[in-house]
C-alpha cells in the first residue's frame, strides 16, 4: 500500500460518508500540488498522516482543497 503522494500524482477525493462536509469531493480527481508537513504523524504515530495534500480538481467549478492520505487515493 503506498504511504505517500508527491507533487504532480494524480489522485482521486474518497470521502464516502455523505455527513462529511468534504463529501462534494467524493470521486472526483485532480492533482496534488503542493504538500505541507505537521506533526499529526507524531502525535499519531504514525508517518503518513503528517502530509497534508493540496490538490486542484479536473473540474474547475471546484477550488483546490487539503486532504490527509487516507482521503486520496489513485484514480483507476
Amino acid at each position: 500500500m503506498r504511504s505517500e503522494f508527491s507533487v504532480g500524482d494524480r489522485v482521486e477525493a474518497y470521502i464516502p460518508k455523505p455527513d462529511d462536509p468534504e463529501h462534494r469531493y467524493h470521486g472526483k480527481t485532480g492533482r496534488v500540488v503542493d504538500i505541507l508537513e505537521d506533526d499529526l504523524s507524531d502525535v499519531m504515530d504514525n508517518p503518513s498522516r503528517g502530509n497534508i495534500y493540496t490538490v486542484e480538481f479536473d473540474d474547475p467549478s471546484l477550488d483546490s482543497a487539503d486532504f490527509r492520505f487516507d482521503d486520496l487515493q489513485t484514480p483507476d
